[in-house]
């Protein structure tokens, strides 16, 4: 969805969207800064989604040459949109298979250490925070654009517009706001993704293998 479709759906909800069959203006009542507000509201319900039901998978490359060599090891700085590594450690491939290596340090919240992985091109997977409606603001305006696409998956779109009209109506109606707070929170159970099983080979240290389901 865009920016302009969330903006007009929270309207609706709101009972703020049009008047006698005609759009309100920005210039009636409270509603310049009903808009005003909203794109902030945008930002917390995406960051809210990105944090738990549908997380945004990311995976950056790290390259040899991009690190800083610290007591033997290279120092990789994190990515700034990183919201939590995925666990399991680094992906590593060599001469045509993969797999996923622990042998890392993590330094602080910006760095971690690696050590010499042979040649392996070595990736970090994680999930990251949502693009932000806010930073995409033109300069010298106010407001998104109409046309401004939504980051995550386009099902989690549908539940933003009631955060934020719950959000706007917080002072105005507490039983709108209840109301609109119950259908966010509905929307969010609707968007876990049910477990599924995975098979993969595991190596252990005696050089064994067995499949798991």
């Amino acid at each position: 969805m865009t920016y302009g479709q969330i903006r007009d759906a929270a309207l609706r909800l709101m009972g703020q969207y049009s008047l006698a069959g005609e759009p309100i203006p920005e210039t009636y009542n409270n509603q310049s800064d009903a808009l005003l507000r909203l794109p902030e509201l945008v930002d917390d319900a995406q960051c809210l989604i990105a944090a738990g039901p549908r997380r945004i998978r990311a995976a950056k490359k790290l390259l040899p040459e991009k690190g800083r060599n610290q007591d033997g090891m290279a120092r990789f700085t994190l990515p700034e949109d990183l919201m939590e590594q995925i666990p399991g450690g680094l992906l590593v491939l060599r001469g045509g298979s993969g797999g996923y290596d622990s042998r890392y340090l993590q330094l602080d919240e910006r760095h971690i250490l690696l050590p010499d992985f042979e040649g392996g091109a070595v990736w970090l997977e994680y999930y990251r925070r949502p693009e932000r409606v806010t930073d995409r603001i033109a300069p010298g305006e106010q407001l998104p654009h109409d046309d401004l696409l939504l980051d995550n998956a386009p099902e989690t779109h549908r539940a933003i517009p009631y955060y934020a009209a719950a959000h706007l109506l917080l002072h105005e109606d507490a039983f709108a706001y209840a109301t609109l707070m119950n259908e966010w929170q509905t929307q969010l159970l609707s968007l876990y993704r049910l477990p599924q099983p995975r098979r993969s080979v595991v190596t252990d240290a005696y050089q064994w293998e067995a499949v798991h389901v």
